[in-house]
């Protein structure tokens, strides 16, 4: 099974759930988490991992990260981004090494499913947004609208929330949902992952709109709405130290290794 998870929208608390995520999940792909947000997760105590601890699980090509190009080539770009999102600020240390990652694996042309980092095309959301508004006779946009307005009736991810917390108006709110869910949903089409990982009860009718059932099912996978409660057990029976969780994963990589060979 393979799993996307856009972490940041689900607070710092989101951080808490990778290890559970990477116990169940043959790839687990998360969508471009700056080092702010992964330190910050560590330094309210919700997670155990610092961003070089993630660092380390990317370096390994235990976890994938993924986001647009600009995000992980241009420091410029994110110091725009931190005016509104402080965590989103380039720290050196962190960025420079994932950019030189994911330059590397671009370079050896590897498989984008194979890739430590993927870098991907600018998003397809604003512009969207605008031309559904523009023009919602059409049937794609009148569709976009109807679900984003379905959404802001619905309890939303606290990253959604936030980003509508700017918004003054109606038009400002459908289109801000409208540009998230098309965002998440070529995203989510990139990472060519089997299922969307939810960390929320309430973000189930949001992850349907963001990831419709278009995949083949496959026997015994897990249904998204059932993953969260595993990895809610997972958290509560066994909540690793840094030091256990590298154990499980190098037990894991020996499992698995076992298993292709035989």
């Amino acid at each position: 099974m393979e799993l996307f998870c856009h972490i940041t929208e689900f607070g710092q608390e989101g951080m808490a759930n990778v290890p559970a995520m990477l116990s169940v999940s043959d790839r687990v792909t998360l969508w471009s988490p700056p080092a702010g947000h992964i330190d910050l997760a560590w330094q309210r105590g919700h997670s155990f991992l610092t961003s070089k601890d993630v660092l380390e699980l990317v370096y390994q090509g235990r976890l994938q990260l993924m986001g647009r190009r600009t995000w992980f080539a241009e420091p410029t770009h994110r110091a725009k981004i931190a005016e509104t999102y402080p965590e989103a600020v380039w720290v050196p240390d962190f960025d420079n090494a994932i950019y030189d990652i994911a330059r590397q694996d671009e370079s050896d042309n590897k498989a984008l499913e194979n890739r430590r980092v993927v870098m991907v095309d600018p998003e397809p959301g604003a512009p969207f947004a605008e031309e559904a508004w523009a023009d919602p006779e059409r049937d794609e946009h009148a569709q976009a609208i109807a679900t984003a307005r379905m959404l802001l009736a619905q309890p939303l991810t606290p990253g959604l929330t936030k980003k509508l917390s700017r918004c003054t108006d109606d038009e400002q709110r459908v289109k801000a949902v409208i540009r998230d869910v098309r965002n998440h949903h070529d995203a989510y089409e990139h990472s060519q992952a089997r299922m969307v990982s939810i960390l929320a009860e309430e973000a189930s009718v949001y992850a349907q709109a963001v990831a419709p059932v278009t995949r083949e099912p496959v026997a015994g996978e897990l249904h998204f709405e059932h993953l969260l409660p595993l990895l809610e057990i997972l958290q509560r029976v066994a909540q690793p130290t840094p030091q256990t969780f590298k154990k499980m994963l190098k037990s894991r990589a020996l499992a698995d290794a076992r298993t292709h060979a035989a």
